[in-house]
């Protein structure tokens, strides 16, 4: 891991919003493990703007049956998956 100053993740916040399109109100789906690093933009991201995060449990990550349902049942409208998905 790295020490890292929380000013910069608030900044990464303020500025991937827009790039997102996420705003107060927005339902956006955390598709990461939040034990990989790039969920951290996802988090602050949405949070920071006052969105709502919706997060998918591993049952959802496997079945995308079950994934759609979710993404259709909670109005999420910004995802950030992985191109195979």
């Amino acid at each position: 891991g790295v020490a890292v100053a929380h000013a910069g993740v608030a900044s990464l916040a303020q500025v991937m919003a827009p790039v997102l399109d996420v705003s107060a109100g927005t339902a956006a789906l955390q598709f990461a493990s939040f034990s990989f690093d790039a969920s951290v933009l996802d988090v602050v991201t949405v949070l920071g703007a006052g969105g709502t995060l919706v997060i998918a449990d591993d049952e959802q990550r496997r079945d995308m049956a079950a994934l759609s349902r979710l993404v259709r049942d909670a109005n999420v409208q910004v995802a950030s998956v992985v191109p195979s998905l």
